[in-house]
């Protein structure tokens, strides 16, 4: 696997996984994205995302906030550990930067790995 590739194992793609990440795991949470997450069994993490329709009207508007979200995981993932993740958008971040939704995943993901240590 390439260092900070985003291969297809390193993605949520059953149901049952992003149930569970609902049902029993810790949240995150800002002004743009909230992050579901969850331990698993391996040695790397996996990104799920649920992007609504109803937040963006516009398909490119969608495609653009999860081309950011798997980007900033990408270059995290690292850190991050064995978790399943699944990331959520808040209604009107379409209205926001790049960057600025980049700064906001990159201190979701430290909150995160801080969260999870102190546990």
């Amino acid at each position: 696997m390439k260092q900070f590739g985003f291969a297809r194992l390193m993605r949520l793609a059953d149901p049952d996984d992003f149930k569970q990440a609902f049902t029993a795991g810790g949240r995150v949470s800002n002004k743009a994205f909230t992050v579901l997450y969850r331990s698993n069994s391996l040695e790397y993490p996996r990104l799920g995302m649920a992007i609504p329709r109803k937040h963006f009207s516009r398909a490119v508007d969608r495609n653009r906030i999860k081309r950011l979200v798997r980007e900033s995981f990408r270059q995290r993932q690292r850190v991050l550990g064995g978790r399943d993740l699944v990331v959520l958008s808040k209604p009107g971040i379409n209205r926001r930067s790049n960057s600025e939704l980049l700064s906001c995943l990159e201190r979701q993901w430290m909150r995160l790995v801080k969260q999870c240590s102190d546990s």
